[in-house]
């Protein structure tokens, strides 16, 4: 119990929120500028980092003097592209490599062209990721910028950007801690670690411990073992809630992986709870169960924004107490049986 509350204690709700305002904002935006704009604002990359944007003319500078005194070991190179009328990003790891072939230009007296005025050196795109560094009359030099995305520009301290899932996960089986469940970890999770605390250490159930005798085939009982979060009795080891967390849009697997345990299921009183960024998400999973003809499987399926998750974490952070905190979760997950909607 002890774990479980320092990773509920230490899950920023506030940041989480923000954070994820930011993000949906940066990919609503339609102008590259704008975008690195933002980043900046808000100081969502990391401080030597050195952003710039890059429109259709396909050129692009380093200001020499200030690079010289702010670049850094772990410095990466971040530009915001318009190409085709979308943003997209790219990124130049080691930058201070590249830093340093500038210095070597300049030794070699780039700033004597009368093009090289104000002591920049400029690049230019010769396609959407290949940049090319320096001139003619001295060296030109090739470099290959990566793909990117919002996620991997933002610096670690916005935990929400690029481990949304892990996060969430680790606050599902916390909160299953906190109102007395036993809580299972998804089988390829097990090993992650938030807030300093393994996963390992704390969410200890595994498939051997569940009363799940019923689950005799191999293939359903390894496609269980990959359910996101399970909460189970702690008197009988009954699975009383199955959590899938679908952040993307592949919720058909999310479905798939619960419906295998409730067509196998004795137990009509599990819930199986697919948490998903929107509420419009309902709908889409509605016409997802519907393929299914069981009306058992029906009835066990629920959907739950992440906001609405967020709500209950702050109810328990009011301190809440469990067996309130739980009928709390519970009016606000929605059957997927149509009848119910």
């Amino acid at each position: 119990m002890d774990k479980c509350n320092t990773i509920l204690n230490c899950f920023d709700i506030k940041e989480y929120e923000s954070s994820q305002l930011l993000k949906n904002n940066i990919k609503k935006l339609t102008d590259h500028k704008d975008a690195i704009k933002i980043i900046k604002q808000f100081e969502l990359s990391h401080f030597d980092d050195y952003l710039r944007s890059c429109g259709t003319n396909n050129f692009t500078d380093f200001p020499y003097s200030k690079l010289s005194n702010t670049i850094t070991e772990q410095s990466k190179y971040i530009i915001a592209r318009n190409i085709n009328n979308n943003i997209n990003y790219f990124i130049l790891d080691n930058f201070i490599d590249t830093f340093a072939f500038m210095q070597s230009i300049v030794n070699r007296g780039y700033f004597n062209n009368k093009m090289s005025t104000g002591k920049k050196i400029y690049g230019h795109f010769n396609s959407d990721n290949e940049l090319l560094i320096g001139n003619k009359s001295i060296e030109i030099k090739k470099y290959i910028l990566k793909e990117a995305d919002i996620t991997s520009i933002v610096r670690r301290k916005y935990y929400s950007f690029n481990n949304s899932h892990t996060y969430l996960q680790s606050q599902v089986a916390a909160l299953g801690g906190y109102l007395g469940y036993g809580a299972k970890i998804a089988c390829n999770d097990k090993n992650k670690v938030v807030y300093n605390i393994s996963f390992n250490e704390i969410f200890t159930l595994a498939m051997p411990d569940l009363n799940i005798s019923n689950i005799d085939s191999q293939y359903y009982y390894k496609k269980i073992n990959f359910i996101d979060v399970i909460w189970a009795n702690q008197k009988n080891n009954l699975i009383t809630y199955a959590f899938e967390i679908e952040l993307s849009d592949n919720l058909d697997a999310a479905f798939h992986r619960l419906s295998l345990y409730a067509s196998k299921s004795n137990y009509v009183i599990t819930k199986l709870i697919i948490i998903t960024p929107y509420t419009n998400d309902y709908y889409r999973l509605q016409q997802i169960c519907l393929t299914y003809d069981s009306s058992k499987i029906k009835h066990s399926f629920y959907h739950l924004t992440t906001q609405d998750f967020i709500e209950t974490l702050k109810q328990r952070n009011l301190l809440v107490q469990p067996q309130k905190l739980e009928l709390i979760l519970l009016s606000k997950i929605i059957s997927l049986s149509k009848e119910n909607k």
